[in-house]
Order: C-alpha cells, then sequence, then structure tokens
C-alpha cells in the first residue's frame, strides 16, 4: 500500500513538473512569436537576458547573451537610445540603428545571438527583429612569433582573432587583386575559415579545389587548423605534413605572393599555406637575408643534419651487426674494442638509446620552460653519461644518438620533426634485420613515398620529380641574386609567372637638380 502511494506522488510530482514546463514554454500575453521562438531555443542559458525596454508588456524587447556584450558600448548603443525613444511613435526605436540587419526569422536570430549580437525585437505594427552586434571579443595583442623564432626580420605573430590576421594580411598585401573567401564549417560550432589568394596570379583550380574540400566537411565542431589541413589534403597515410602552418605573417604574405593560398581558421594563429613541398619546409627567410651563398650553406646543412636524422642509426647497426667488410680495419678494430664488456648487441642497444632520447624530446617539449630546460639536460648529460660509465651502451651509440636528436629538429617545423623522428625507426629495423641491404631498402623506400605524395594537386618533391633544374637549383638549394629574382616559383604553376616588372620612371620634366620642382 506505502509502494502505490509513493508512486502516486512520484507521478504527480512529474506530472507538476511537466505541466510548469509547459507553461514556460507558452508565449507571455502580448508577446512576439519571434521573441517567443528565441526563447524557446535559448531559454536554457543562465546568460540570457531579455529585457523588456518598455516595461508595459509591449516592448521593445532587447534579448542578448550579457557574457558577449561590451556592457558600455551597449548601454550607449542600445539600451539609452530606447529608452529615450519610448515615447515617440511606432516604428521609431526601430529607426535608429540604421546598420541594423532585420533577421529573417527566429533561426537567424538565435545565430546572431550566440555570435554575440543583440536582437532587438520590436512590438505593435512594428513587430519583428533588428540585429545590431556590441559584443565584446577578447584579444591577444599582437606579439613576436614563438614557434618560429626570428634573429633579423619581421617580428609580427598571427592571433587568435580572424579579422585581425585578415587585417594584417591586408597590411603586408595591400592590392586590389587580394580576395578572401569566407566559409563557415562546423554544425555547431560555425567556425569561420577564410582563404586568401592573388587572383590574377594563383593557380585557378587550386582556389576550386580548397573550396570544394571545405564544403565538403562533416562535422559538427572544428577548433584547429590542423583539422582543417586533414580535410583538405588527400587523407594519405604519413607523417610527413602536407600542408605548413606558420605564425609568422611576412612568411604567409610572401607565400601568397608567391602564387599559393593561405587558409585562415577562426581561433587558430597559425594560418595553413597550400600547396607545399618538401623542400619549403627547409627554407627560412633569415637565411635569405644573407645572400644567395649562404642560403645555400644553410640549406645544404640542413638537408644533410636531417639525413644523418634519418639515416646513421641504422647505418651504424648495420655495419656493425651484419655488415662491418666496409670498415677499414683500423676503423672496425677500434669499434670492436669500444663494445668489450657490454651487455647487449648493438641493434637493441641502439633501438632502447633511440626511444629514450624520444621520451625525452617529448617531454621536454610539454613541460614549462624552465622545467623542460632541466629535463634536457638531466636526460642528455647526467643519464648518458651514467650509462657510458656503467657499461650499458657504447660511446659510439651515444654520439649517434646526439646527433640524431639534433638533427631531427634542424627542420624549420615542429611537425615535420615527428616525421624525420618515425622514419628513423622503419630505417633502424630494416637495417637491425637484413643489414647494409635493409638500410638501402629503406632509404628507397623512404624516397618512394615521399615521391608518391602529393600536396593539393602538387608533388611533394617538386622540383626535385620532376625535375626542373633551374628550379632546385634556384629554388630549393639556394636563391638568386635579388636583381635576377623576377619570376615566381614554377613549382606552383602561377598564372603570372613574372615576379618583377619594369616600372615606368617617374616623369622628371619641370625639375631641377637637387632642388624643388620649377
Amino acid at each position: 500500500m506505502q509502494t502505490d502511494l509513493a508512486r502516486v506522488v512520484v507521478g504527480a510530482e512529474h506530472a507538476i513538473g511537466l505541466c510548469e514546463e509547459l507553461v514556460r514554454s507558452l508565449p507571455e500575453p502580448g508577446e512576439p512569436r519571434i521573441l517567443w521562438e528565441i526563447r524557446r531555443e535559448l531559454g536554457g542559458n543562465d546568460d540570457l537576458r531579455v529585457d523588456d525596454a518598455g516595461q508595459r508588456g509591449t516592448g521593445p524587447w532587447l534579448v542578448y547573451l550579457h557574457t558577449m556584450q561590451d556592457d558600455q558600448r551597449f548601454w550607449q548603443e542600445i539600451a539609452k537610445p530606447v529608452v529615450s525613444a519610448l515615447g515617440r511613435a511606432d516604428g521609431s526605436v526601430g529607426r535608429l540603428w540604421p546598420t541594423a540587419k532585420r533577421a529573417g526569422g527566429a533561426a537567424e536570430a538565435v545565430a546572431a545571438i550566440l555570435q554575440g549580437a543583440t536582437a532587438i525585437v520590436l512590438g505593435g505594427e512594428a513587430e519583428g527583429s533588428l540585429l545590431y552586434s556590441v559584443a565584446r571579443h577578447p584579444r591577444r595583442a599582437i606579439e613576436k612569433p614563438t614557434s618560429e623564432p626570428v634573429i633579423v626580420g619581421p617580428k609580427e605573430a598571427f592571433v587568435e582573432d580572424l579579422d585581425t590576421n585578415l587585417a594584417l594580411m591586408r597590411g603586408w598585401l595591400p592590392h586590389a587583386t587580394l580576395r578572401i573567401e569566407m566559409v563557415h564549417v562546423g554544425r555547431r560550432t560555425r567556425t569561420r575559415v577564410a582563404v586568401l589568394y592573388l587572383e590574377d596570379v594563383v593557380r585557378p583550380g587550386l582556389v576550386k579545389a580548397l573550396l570544394q574540400g571545405l564544403y565538403r566537411i562533416r562535422t559538427d565542431a572544428i577548433r584547429t587548423d590542423r583539422q582543417v589541413a586533414e580535410y583538405l589534403t588527400d587523407g594519405s597515410l604519413t607523417p610527413f605534413p602536407l600542408a605548413e602552418s606558420s605564425e609568422r605573417v611576412d612568411s604567409v604574405a610572401a607565400a601568397v605572393a608567391d602564387g599559393r593560398a593561405a587558409v585562415f581558421v577562426a581561433h587558430s594563429p597559425f594560418p595553413v599555406r597550400v600547396p607545399t613541398t618538401y623542400f619549403e619546409f627547409q627554407k627560412n627567410s633569415e637565411a635569405a637575408l644573407g645572400g644567395p651563398l649562404v642560403a645555400g650553406f644553410v640549406r645544404t646543412m640542413r638537408h644533410l643534419g636531417q639525413l644523418l636524422a634519418v639515416t646513421a642509426p641504422g647505418l651504424v647497426v648495420a655495419l656493425l651487426s651484419a655488415n662491418p667488410g666496409p670498415l677499414r680495419p683500423e676503423l672496425a678494430a677500434t669499434l670492436l674494442v669500444t663494445r668489450v664488456g657490454l651487455p647487449y648487441p648493438v641493434f637493441p642497444e641502439m633501438l632502447v638509446m633511440m626511444v629514450v632520447i624520444d621520451i625525452f624530446n617529448e617531454a621536454t617539449s610539454q613541460a614549462p620552460g624552465g622545467i623542460g630546460t632541466a629535463l634536457s639536460i638531466v636526460g642528455t648529460l647526467i643519464i648518458g653519461q651514467i650509462s657510458v660509465q656503467a657499461r650499458l651502451v657504447s660511446e659510439l651509440v651515444m654520439i649517434v644518438a646526439a646527433a640524431t636528436s639534433m638533427g631531427s629538429f634542424l627542420a624549420l617545423r615542429y611537425q615535420f620533426s615527428y616525421a624525420i623522428r618515425i622514419w628513423k625507426y622503419v630505417i633502424l629495423g630494416l637495417s637491425g634485420v637484413l643489414g647494409l641491404f635493409g638500410w638501402i631498402a629503406g632509404i628507397m623506400f623512404l624516397v618512394g613515398h615521399l615521391a608518391s605524395l602529393k600536396s593539393a594537386g602538387v608533388p611533394y618533391l617538386a622540383p626535385l620529380a620532376p625535375l626542373n633544374p633551374r628550379a632546385f637549383l634556384w629554388g630549393a638549394l639556394t636563391r638568386p641574386n635579388r636583381p635576377q629574382d623576377t619570376r615566381r616559383s614554377p613549382v606552383w604553376a602561377p598564372v603570372d609567372s613574372t615576379s618583377a616588372k619594369a616600372v615606368p620612371p617617374e616623369p622628371t620634366a619641370n625639375k631641377t637638380p637637387g632642388g624643388p620642382a620649377s
């Protein structure tokens, strides 16, 4: 009996709750339908404000999210004009904001409110809704780049605000052919994504492919530029990045001027440049400041360092474990002496050290600045020295591990260093099993994999494969002198391949040398 009574009480309380919810969902007397629909969609938010400016139930009503409003502008531009116009004839309130947009319906008003706008719902004969934004958008100040340190050169970095980033690009490329096309991506986030390019330079098919890729995105939320880059690339299972991210304004502006496109994502300070190639990840604008010889020297050292990071561990394992024949007898005897008393063969020893080095690299990259420096010192000096003294590893393995670690970070883009760190394990494993044959096969496999990749239709190894001798010499390995640098890179297939044109001299008539115009 008590159980049945308890069920009746619970059922009655549930019915009362449903009735209260139904009453709250019904429109109030005199409430416009669009206001009722807005309240029905957003009524569960504690920061939603629905203010009856007239205090008589006849409107106008101000509907907004107070957490997104600039309080001072809200009072000066919306609330104060409404209060001063309440005694006027019907419709006068709607004429207070000539730049306000009239909402086409409740759905459009809700979307605008979620972006920070205020919906001004009018009553009486002027029933409808105006949208006027006084949103507060917290913005980070423009600072110098942190992921791409600049020693000599411009020190402007992008921020999380999309409009600020586009304004920076407008400042660097103040040309009439600069185009910005905006797309909203994400069913719930409605993230703004902007494609920026020079209309008279970029390959037309590139922009069309990018826009089609953005329209095909079907997901609830877009949070980072890397998500957009994954949708825009071909989705190959590769550790090599097929789109290039950068926070440097000058670098992105130079890429757009060269005939590439930049994709900006709201709330991300790292626009994506497409297409890209392997050789683009080796370029540094600072090296170009010193002239062609300096640029060629720096890029050559960077190529050699990364090649060493990928191939050196596997080569040492292959020579010491399976194929010592290529070594001179004196060198082979010296290396043999260094391995006396070690408990493990060279392959597991090298593999363990590579894993330990990568663990320390990852730990130092994720830790705060001071702690990361301390971890780096402890990992590379103390643990390495103790391991050698305890005869757990040989001196040669420690030298190769240190060189590999340094070579992997010669990549200017951090995402590219992961590809180097992953591929060294592939070549190391093949070398440990098959010796020099496996080492050579691993390198051939790596080159074949790179040659098979494409970024927005451009071969990843261009201009090396397919070979363009002039573009490879003066674009990938070094650069020409500025006076002779009159053509854009053919890798991007720009419509306008000439980057420098003759400028007619200013008229000198009626001017006297060294003095003002007569």
